[in-house]
This record gives structure tokens, C-alpha cells and sequence, in this order.
């Protein structure tokens, strides 16, 4: 073999290693998914997915809303808590407002983050800072 077969090689060997790399999330849920239906059969069924999906969502709309907050440099940590108290609120208030709590549920959400967006923004904390103590 010369030289240059070896290098060629090498530089495929590099490109594989990193497109298993980059894609490492991916291939881990999989594992996770063939392991669990290895488990129970019945983790694949139509049901199972539905509640599943229905599960996911308001986490997949947070991590989109961290995700956010990565790119422009900073970390939220106040998103786990401002979520439990928006779910405290909709449970109190749902019995007595009905479908408006809600709304105030979601009201709540809105000034939480406008106000830490505040302190950041104007205050010029770090927002991991300004998020610890939400």
C-alpha cells in the first residue's frame, strides 16, 4: 500500500467517525427504542406512540425555547420552574375559571420570562445568573 492509499483511507475513516459523532443522538434514541420494544412488544403499538407523542410536546416546545437561548450565548435555568408554577396556577384556577385558567396560566409564563428578560437585558446580568434565582 502507498502512501497515498493510506492517507485516503485515513481521511474516510475521519469522515465516518464524524458523521457517527454528529449523529450520535439519533442512533442512542434508537438503541433506546429497539431495547424498550425487546422488552415489551407492545411499546411500538398505535396507542403507546399517540401517548407518547402527547407526552413529549410541551417538553419539545421548551427545549425549543432552550435551544433559543443557547444560540444568542446564554443558559435559562428558570424554565423547569416557571413551567411547575404555570402547572400549579392551572391546577388552582381551573376549577374556578374553567378553561380561562389557561390563559392565566400562560399569562404568568409570559411575565416570568419577559421579567427575567428585563433583568438580562437591562440590568445587564448574566442570565444565569438573573435565572438562578427564579
Amino acid at each position: 500500500m502507498d502512501n497515498a492509499n493510506i492517507k485516503e483511507r485515513s481521511a474516510g475513516l475521519q469522515s465516518a467517525k464524524k458523521i457517527l459523532l454528529d449523529t450520535s443522538g439519533f442512533w442512542a434514541i434508537l438503541i433506546l427504542i429497539l431495547a424498550f420494544y425487546l422488552g415489551n412488544n407492545a411499546f411500538l403499538n398505535q396507542m403507546n406512540i399517540k401517548n407518547l407523542i402527547g407526552n413529549l410536546a410541551p417538553l419539545l416546545i421548551m427545549a425549543c425555547g432552550a435551544t433559543l437561548a443557547r444560540f444568542v450565548g446564554s443558559i435559562d435555568l428558570s424554565m423547569g420552574s416557571v413551567a411547575s408554577c404555570a402547572n400549579v396556577i392551572l391546577v388552582i384556577l381551573f376549577p374556578v375559571m374553567g378553561v380561562m385558567a389557561y390563559g392565566a396560566a400562560l399569562l404568568f409564563g409570559l411575565v416570568a420570562g419577559l421579567l427575567l428578560g428585563l433583568v438580562h437585558t437591562k440590568l445587564r446580568m448574566p442570565s444565569f445568573i438573573a435565572s438562578l434565582g427564579f
